[in-house]
């Protein structure tokens, strides 16, 4: 049998395993798990096959290789988003404790129940983010009662038209529904490309939008774009983002709260009745004025008699 030297052997073994590292470090859990397994299948085919042309290679050594690589790839991993879990946690929890309701419970201490499973720090995040998805969702339901109890219709939508909120008067009125794109719904009978792409434009420089009225059929409505904004204390650290790291992860995390307009609201309003009272004044101002006229034509007519006379 011919048997490499050992050099030859360690040196190969380092390489492979940065290799591997590298190939191996933006795959998921899923897929490097699938990739050791087909590693080891295809080591070991390739040790059968050179066994039978009297070439002896190691075969434990790479195996143990690419699992402890494997191992260490999803340790560095899942180390990393739970520091990054921690963080974002804890900038929400700075960001929105003071917003909750005060309860006899306190939720800055650990439930038995999950202390016992996690580590205190872990543990402790996950009390914290269950509070406020408890106060999110009252303030979610507290919201949509009020929203759909308004006069007025009422629509949110993110940035590239997709509607994520509307209350019944909105859908009634534009016949919009959560998941449809807006301007699909809007242009041309609300809107025309022009209004709307210049409303978009004004919502991005967070200048105030002109609202505009137009009629359907015999009523007439008001319809305004306010921006969506996000609160200045979610705007991550830039040290904070050099730290995580410049992957998908942290960059998704960190475009949300960068300052700018995150979506956009719809307010549309009916005006009819304010409508019909600015036609009655102007009516009545048209009508005043033809009285004014004709008052002036009959003291000129008197004028003209008193004159002649």
């Amino acid at each position: 049998l011919h048997v490499p030297s050992e050099n030859w052997v360690i040196v190969s073994l380092l390489l492979s395993g940065g290799v591997l590292s590298v190939v191996m470090w933006g795959w998921n859990g899923q897929q490097q798990l699938f990739g050791l397994l087909v590693l080891c299948l295809g080591w070991g085919s390739i040790c059968l096959v050179l066994l039978g042309r009297n070439y002896w290679v190691p075969f434990a050594s790479p195996l143990l290789l690419g699992i402890t690589t494997t191992v260490a790839l999803q340790v560095k991993q899942r180390l990393r988003e739970e520091k990054l879990f921690q963080q974002e946690v804890e900038r929400l929890w700075n960001t929105y404790r003071q917003d909750l309701v005060v309860q006899k419970r306190s939720y800055t201490t650990v439930p038995t129940q999950i202390a016992g499973l996690l580590q205190s720090g872990m543990a402790l995040r996950i009390t914290q983010l269950s509070a406020l998805a408890e106060q999110f969702g009252r303030s979610q339901s507290t919201q949509a009662a009020i929203s759909r109890s308004l006069s007025i219709g009422l629509l949110a939508a993110d940035l590239e038209g997709w509607v994520w909120f509307c209350n019944p008067i909105a859908a009634e009125c534009l016949g919009v529904q959560v998941g449809d794109r807006l301007q699909y719904c809007l242009i041309p009978e609300w809107f025309t490309l022009e209004q709307w792409q210049t409303g978009l434009e004004r919502l991005l420089q967070q200048i105030p939008f002109v609202s505009h009225e137009l009629q359907r059929d015999d009523r007439w409505f008001e319809i305004r774009l306010e921006p969506l904004l996000t609160p200045p204390a979610l705007i991550p650290d830039p040290l904070s983002r050099s730290a995580h790291g410049d992957d998908g992860l942290s960059a998704s995390l960190d475009r949300w709260g960068d300052g700018t307009p995150q979506g956009l609201l719809l307010l549309l309003e009916n005006v009819t009745a304010r409508k019909q009272v600015e036609d009655n004044l102007v009516k009545q101002m048209e009508e005043l004025q033809i009285i004014n006229e004709l008052k002036d034509d009959f003291l000129n007519t008197i004028r003209t008699i008193c004159a002649r006379l």
